[in-house]
């Protein structure tokens, strides 16, 4: 697919984001799921129109760079040869019948010369002869996730590491800083604090959730988050 390759001209202009909109039974589905996601998660139609995101998808489609929302409320990549290469690929797993197909996954260039993975997933219906009770018969509708890296702070996932292992707010956003990637030193570079002072953060978080050290702790935040 090769998504967002600086090969490609056109640049689309920058589009309204509005608040992507579902019938009130489809949000009371998936809110949950998406705001339990750490990164970027959006779930579109088969044409790819937006019907809902988290939080963080919400704050990049504002940002409008790799990320754009066209006038009919289809999602669109930033250069215009990859929006349709996109599309052609929802519908794809939209269609598959197969499960190796229902679901797709690449790692691409971002606008800015990073690296990014896109992974997309048909979370329900579609499939011209889908038969399993997974995969129900109707219209099929996409979960689209985009991990670039960029750190932003999960409030409902930092609630639910707060109740559930009793972290303070910053031993919350300090354990999904480190999910992301980021180091001790990044996360106290940019939070203005100490790097002695988030070291100790990260003894009391190992200390209230019962981990040897960082791996341990990845491991636990990759079993109850979902990613």
């Amino acid at each position: 697919m090769g998504v967002f390759d600086s090969k490609w001209p056109g640049r689309l202009e920058s589009l309204a984001c509005p608040e992507p909109t579902a019938p009130a039974s489809s949000h009371d589905l998936v809110d949950g799921l998406l705001d339990l996601r750490v990164w970027p998660t959006m779930i579109v139609t088969e044409e790819a129109r937006l019907v809902a995101a988290n939080g963080a998808a919400r704050a990049m489609l504002q940002q409008r760079t790799d990320w754009l929302i066209g006038p009919a409320g289809e999602l669109r990549c930033s250069w215009a040869s990859s929006t349709s290469e996109f599309h052609d690929r929802v519908k794809a797993v939209a269609a598959a019948t197969a499960p190796v197909d229902m679901r797709y996954a690449e790692c691409v260039t971002t606008t800015a010369g990073g690296r990014a993975v896109l992974m997309i997933a048909r979370i329900g219906g579609g499939g011209h002869q889908a038969t399993d009770e997974a995969c129900e018969t109707g219209p099929a509708h996409i979960l689209v996730t985009w991990s670039d890296g960029t750190w932003r702070p999960n409030q409902s996932v930092c609630d639910m590491l707060v109740s559930a292992y009793r972290f303070t707010p910053t031993e919350a956003r300090l354990s999904l800083a480190l999910l992301e990637g980021h180091t001790v030193k990044g996360f106290a570079a940019a939070t203005g604090v100490k790097t002695s002072t988030v070291r100790w953060h990260l003894r009391n978080i190992l200390s209230k959730a019962e981990c040897a050290g960082q791996r341990d702790l990845i491991k636990l935040l990759m079993s109850v988050i979902t990613l």
